[in-house]
């Protein structure tokens, strides 16, 4: 009988061993799924970042290349803006000029008033009679006032 209790035990030791070795078998193939899975999802993550990365370059040139561009419309707006800023002085110099040539000459003087008093508003008659221009003269006035609006 003691041969028999030995053999109830081997097979039952076998049948554990073979139960564990099932349950390993299973785990293991889980797993290495699971792995499998897991080695996809680092894959398509990888691939993600190197598109988000491409996108990421392009948009910063696109940046510095917009960057440049705003530095070469500042450097125009600046040039721009001394050139005005040199044009207005030597615009305000020659008002200044014509002013005193006008009150020094009085047929200027005469256009002068009469260019002061079209600008102002005033009707035909009333630059006429406060210039002492011809009326044509004057109508002429009012036509270029109207066209420099």
């Amino acid at each position: 009988m003691n041969d028999f209790i030995w053999l109830i035990v081997f097979s039952s030791i076998t049948l554990l061993l073979l139960v564990i070795s099932l349950v390993t078998f299973v785990y293991a193939r889980n797993t290495r799924a699971k792995l499998l899975q897991g080695v996809g999802l680092i894959d398509n993550l990888h691939k993600l970042q190197q598109q988000t990365d491409k996108k990421v370059l392009a948009q910063a040139e696109d940046i510095a290349s917009l960057e440049q561009s705003l530095n070469e419309v500042k450097d125009t707006l600046f040039t721009a803006t001394e050139a005005l800023s040199v044009s207005q002085i030597k615009l305000e110099t020659y008002e200044e000029k014509l002013a005193l040539l006008a009150d020094k000459d009085p047929e200027l003087k005469m256009y002068s008033k009469a260019n002061k008093l079209v600008a102002a508003g005033e009707s035909i008659d009333d630059v006429m009679e406060a210039s002492g221009l011809p009326r044509a003269e004057v109508e002429v006035l009012f036509s270029l006032q109207r066209r420099n609006l």
